[in-house]
């Protein structure tokens, strides 16, 4: 298990960590409801939706390591530990103004402790000399307090 180091004090305050983990780079965004951004995307309708009416959404990106491409088919999710219990969330694939990512729409209480996110394996046809490491579950932690 690896552990996800906060970023820069700006980036923290929007909610933003980042981690490695084996061939690819993790990057968690938790975007809250209440305005840590202006405006959301609004999927599948081509407008926004003002920053009241979105809810709070958990975004997971993934890129390969060397290349820095996007990687897609990739099984993620996430289970927030607040010390007492835990909530177990499945993301899925999406496409918006960030690019490509992984998301769920959660709320994460305010008392959570870390966020593990288990990626993988993937489900696409891997080439020869793709990263072993594809072929197999990965587990990044980011401590959030």
């Amino acid at each position: 298990m690896q552990f996800g180091e906060r970023l820069g004090r700006r980036q923290q305050r929007a909610g933003y960590y980042g981690a490695n983990a084996a061939a690819f780079r993790v990057r968690l965004v938790y975007k809250r409801p209440d305005g840590a951004d202006h405006m959301h995307p609004h999927h599948g309708h081509g407008g926004a939706t003002p920053k009241s009416q979105a809810s709070a959404r958990l975004l997971v990106f993934l890129t390969d390591a060397s290349s820095g491409g996007s990687i897609p088919y990739m099984p993620v999710s996430a289970k927030i530990d607040t010390g007492g219990k835990a909530l177990t969330v499945k993301l899925s694939p999406s496409f918006g103004r960030e690019g490509f990512h992984y998301d769920a729409p959660v709320s994460i209480p305010a008392d959570a402790k870390r966020i593990t996110l288990t990626i993988g394996p993937t489900t696409m046809r891997l080439d020869q000399g793709a990263p072993e490491s594809l072929k197999r579950a990965q587990t990044v932690a980011f401590d959030l307090k």
